[in-house]
């Protein structure tokens, strides 16, 4: 098993997602807090929050989001903002939920295109298997037909099975 299998295997967890989220966020909001006011960080929040999402789904984005809006909140009080403009919350809690939601659909999406290549790469294996079955009646056939007409006058030629030549002419006339 790799690393990288390992590694996904660990964020499955939710306790182990949710603490790795809860540490992103925490270090994005002591970055956004020793940064200043003047400096917005709230791009480096997306980080935990989509990691939240393609792990866990939605409710994991949101409550990620949450944590990430507390934390640029708290930074900006603690740097010495007295007053919280609550339109810039909303508005950057509602940015956070669309792309909650996005990458959840994204994520959705990636799984039923992943099951239709598995389903239409089975179909394919038959289809070449099948193929590759006519080729040899073909073969046989044809093999056959080349002994028939090496036959000499005395000798017998060995009878044709005509299910089979029908069969394959349907074969390929069906383009199978």
């Amino acid at each position: 098993m790799n690393v990288l299998a390992v590694q996904t295997q660990a964020l499955r967890s939710p306790a182990t997602l949710f603490s790795i989220c809860l540490v992103m966020v925490m270090l994005v909001g002591y970055l956004d807090y020793i940064s200043g006011v003047e400096n917005s960080m709230l791009l480096l929040y997306l980080v935990p929050i989509a990691l939240a999402t393609s792990m866990r789904g939605i409710p994991a984005g949101i409550i990620v989001s949450v944590l990430s809006i507390s934390a640029w909140v708290a930074s900006d009080v603690f740097a010495g903002i007295v007053r919280v403009n609550i339109w810039n919350v909303l508005t950057g809690f509602g940015c956070y939920s669309v792309i909650v939601f996005l990458l959840a659909r994204w994520r959705e999406l990636l799984k039923q295109m992943h099951s239709r290549i598995e389903e239409r790469t089975v179909a394919l294996r038959r289809e070449l298997a099948a193929r590759k079955q006519l080729e040899a009646k073909l073969a046989a056939i044809a093999e056959r037909v080349r002994q028939e007409g090496t036959a000499g006058e005395g000798a017998k030629a060995a009878p044709r099975d005509a299910r089979e030549d029908i069969e394959i002419h349907t074969h390929l006339r069906l383009g199978m």
